[in-house]
């Protein structure tokens, strides 16, 4: 009977809810255009990569409301702090709160005989808190990554490689925790 309760506990609790706050740009080097890009790709990235585990997303105007109502600016490093992000949860009513600060990004060619990879490489800072029970998942971890190039790709443009790579950091410094969270898979339908 108990295996029943808990099942039955467990099919009906509510999914958890995080704050994917947007992702801040302070790569200096890059031109306007090409930060906005990294960016946006970089929040659907995580937007996708939540949804797909099933947490319920804060929306994105109530959390930049927020963040205006406390003036919070994450793109000033003194604000990038713990405290901060757990008041913001708090006020969010979020289980989890999710930062990402891309603090660099880059392109370098491999020249070999007959032609050359681009290859995008990025580094940022990630925080995820659990909110819920104040504790410190990730605290401004630092990741490095690259995007990898080939020639045979569409998008070998140096400028492309740096997104790639952008998402691919966040990709890299979120993979333990949403190992925690698998893919759910839409029902199967039949015929």
């Amino acid at each position: 009977a108990s295996a029943f309760v808990a099942l039955v506990g467990g099919a009906f609790a509510a999914p958890p809810s995080v704050a994917v706050l947007p992702v801040v740009n302070v790569a200096g080097e890059n031109w306007e255009l090409l930060k906005a890009r990294q960016s946006n790709v970089c929040n659907a990235y995580l937007r996708d990569q939540f949804t797909l585990r099933g947490f319920h997303i804060s929306p994105a105007d109530a959390n930049l409301s927020e963040m205006k109502r406390e003036g919070i600016d994450f793109s000033d490093d003194e604000q990038q702090r713990r405290a901060i992000l757990f008041q913001l949860g708090h006020a969010l009513h979020v289980d989890y709160i999710v930062l990402a600060v891309i603090t660099d990004t880059r392109a370098s060619t491999n020249s070999h005989v007959i032609y050359s990879d681009s290859v995008g490489h990025a580094s940022a800072k990630i925080w995820v808190l659990d909110v819920a029970h104040e504790m410190v998942v990730l605290s401004g971890r630092k990741i490095d990554s690259e995007s990898g190039g080939s020639r045979l790709s569409y998008d070998n443009r140096g400028s492309d490689r740096q997104v790639q790579a952008a998402v691919n950091t966040l990709r890299d410094g979120l993979k333990d925790f949403l190992a925690s969270w698998p893919v759910e898979k839409p029902p199967h339908r039949r015929r």
